[in-house]
């Protein structure tokens, strides 16, 4: 009995501990992404009231005010709630796209995103702001059209087409749509300047630039000067709050969107997994740069390869060489296009000698890309199913928790920018 009361203090005073902050956001972020996949269930309607987003405030404070450890399970009831409250409107609101289904109509919209080309040389555009025959209807529509009009982004337009069914992130799709009229709003200033800086590019390159690419090297300069700024942020605590972030922003991302999971995969393969392997096989000491960027490509294959199995039943088989005969030059060319655009935008005369290297690696790089495609068997017939897709899943987190307990790896020394 004096062992059983022993026992039970010790679990009152570890249920009365008080705990990090960082392990509630943990568990408020798990219980978003929950509330998101629990929308889709029928009967989710009653948490679309005002009561539930005030009992959630309620408890939050609570929570984060006492820090208990006994509270972090209602610091996941709450995420629940959250996700649930920001979702279930949004998916009650999707459903006026599955009466249109099949049907003609007319469509207003924005386009959100810059314009794609598609493989038989027709734009694809994300439309944003949606209006169908006259009447506002929230969601974003992936359209494709063979137009020669000039569509940019934050353009607003009109076009006719037949309503299909969604995929990813998009509630409906419409092909080969007929574009009506185009309106330049002049609103998007940071677009304007990224055309501008695209433009000063192109007119070094031979084979121009898009503007994906342009925004690739941005980043790559912005990448930099945060890197200065760097702080140590547990990959743990990080991946679920941006995930639950980004579902709050778009629920309709864990509805479907296979580049959601798989950027996610990826980080989790590079954050997680490659640093615990690099200190299992060759100690804690920091790898070199080749090194590591094997082992962050190897992590993140491995992290997305299940997903891809299951979504498209194929795997790359060269995929391994060719990302690192890639993957090396990428922030090299990414560096390259940035201080060629600043080179064009400011020092003309110059702009060349930043001009012709970009565009050799480059050509090196889609070169490269290329040649494992055409090669024999470039790709294998790999099909796993839902069962599948978990076991594999489970596998890689048992092996991470495998090195953790073998290398107690401490992630708080580990760069995320570098």
């Amino acid at each position: 009995m004096q062992s059983l009361y022993f026992d039970m203090q010790k679990i009152t005073l570890f249920l009365k501990r008080r705990q990090h902050n960082s392990i509630f956001i943990v568990a408020i972020s798990l219980g978003i992404l929950l509330g998101v996949v629990l929308a889709l269930l029928p009967s989710t309607h009653i948490f679309s009231g005002v009561s539930w987003s005030l009992l959630t405030t309620i408890l939050l404070i609570i929570c984060f005010w006492k820090r208990y450890t006994w509270l972090i399970f209602f610091a996941f009831i709450c995420g629940a709630l959250i996700g649930l409250t920001r979702s279930v409107p949004t998916q009650q609101q999707l459903s006026a796209y599955s009466v249109l289904a099949g049907k003609s109509v007319s469509i207003q919209g924005k386009i959100a995103d810059d314009v794609s080309i598609g493989k038989h040389g027709e734009k694809q555009v994300k439309l944003t702001n949606i209006k169908i025959n006259n009447k506002n209807i929230p969601g974003t529509i992936w359209l494709s059209t063979g137009s020669s009009m000039n569509l940019k982004r934050s353009f607003e337009m009109t076009a006719t087409g037949k309503i299909s069914k969604g995929f990813g992130s998009f509630s409906a799709a419409i092909y080969r749509a007929n574009i009506v009229s185009v309106v330049d709003t002049h609103t998007d200033k940071a677009r304007e300047v990224r055309d501008s800086f695209s433009e000063n590019v192109r007119t070094i390159f031979v084979t121009g630039l898009s503007p994906s690419m342009t925004r690739a090297g941005l980043v790559s300069g912005l990448s930099l000067a945060a890197w200065y700024y760097g702080r140590s942020v547990h990959p743990l605590v990080l991946l679920p709050f941006v995930a639950a972030i980004t579902v709050i922003i778009n629920p309709s991302f864990m509805w479907g969107d296979l580049g959601w999971y798989l950027s996610f995969a990826a980080f989790a393969g590079v954050m997680i997994l490659a640093p615990l392997l690099q200190n299992y096989l060759f100690g804690p000491k920091k790898p070199g740069a080749l090194r590591q960027i094997i082992g962050e490509t190897i992590s993140a294959q491995l992290a997305t390869m299940p997903i891809i199995a299951f979504s498209f039943g194929t795997m790359a088989v060269f995929a391994l060489p060719a990302n690192l005969l890639v993957l090396p030059f990428v922030p090299f060319a990414m560096a390259l296009v940035f201080m060629t655009g600043l080179a064009a935008t400011f020092l003309p005369a110059i702009a060349v000698l930043f001009g012709y290297p970009s565009q050799i690696l480059l050509g090196y790089m889609t070169s490269v890309v290329q040649l494992f495609v055409n090669l024999p068997n470039a790709s294998v017939e790999v099909s796993i199913g839902v069962i599948g897709l978990i076991i594999s899943y489970a596998v890689l987190v048992g092996l991470a928790i495998f090195l953790q307990l073998k290398t107690k790896h401490d992630f708080r020394n580990d760069n995320l920018v570098e």
